[in-house]
């Protein structure tokens, strides 16, 4: 019994002494890294290898001119503009560097907007990378997703049908995901225009933003881009 007290009090002694350390952070003190792009582009997958593989951080934190020994984590921008829960002392608000993902197909893109200009204005410095999928490779992601089978021989309304009640289980497309995604099967040269022009439409976005630096990265091929395929054109 006493060894279970002492055992107990050591532990909450040194649960403590963790939390006495954290300090409380504010916008100002964070480089921000949005990681943007439309769904299924690799987001998530590149912001989790950055978080659990320092030599796949330290290639993209060098290339964007970032200080590698700098602490990394996931923030979204809700709360990164909410000054009361980011002056919380929690281990999620300790990163100098806080990654963060902007889906420019998700039905919240607007709100996810404005917060990013609040970001922009408050925070140490922010930096854009924009995650490039070819438009064949997207597809494929977003029928996987679905477990909706693109190749299938289906009437538009059993296209339509089929996507959306496969969502419901699950993955669930934005609208405009969604749009560009059933416009494919009716000509796949004008989903591709479509999913072309939320690159291109985003990007003059970006470019109103001139304190914000813009990178490029293939997220297939794992490469940098002075420009995306597309702008060339």
């Amino acid at each position: 019994m006493t060894c279970f007290n002492i055992t107990g009090y050591s532990l909450i002694f040194h649960s403590y002494q963790r939390r006495d350390s954290l300090i409380s952070m504010s916008l100002s003190d964070k480089h921000i890294l949005v990681i943007a792009g439309p769904s299924a582009c690799g987001k998530s997958t590149l912001i989790e290898e950055m978080l659990n593989d320092r030599h796949v951080a330290n290639k993209i934190l060098s290339n964007l001119d970032l200080d590698c020994s700098l602490s990394l984590g996931k923030l979204n921008l809700q709360r990164l503009v909410d000054s009361k829960k980011l002056s919380k002392r929690s281990r999620k608000n300790q990163a100098e560097i806080a990654l963060v993902q902007f889906d420019i197909l998700s039905r919240h893109r607007k709100a996810r907007a404005l917060e990013f200009e609040e970001v922009v204005r408050s925070a140490k410095s922010v930096r854009l990378l924009i995650l490039y999928t070819p438009f064949q490779e997207w597809l494929k992601r977003m029928n996987r997703r679905s477990n909706y089978i693109s190749g299938a021989r289906l009437s538009p309304l059993s296209a339509c049908k089929g996507f959306l009640s496969a969502g419901s289980k699950g993955f669930r497309p934005s609208y405009k995901a969604w749009s560009i995604v059933m416009a494919s099967r009716f000509s796949k040269e004008l989903g591709e225009k479509m999913y072309k022009d939320e690159y291109i439409r985003w990007d003059d976005y970006w470019i109103q933003h001139s304190a914000v630096s813009r990178f490029y990265f293939d997220s297939c091929l794992g490469d940098f881009f002075a420009t995306l395929p597309y702008f060339d054109q």
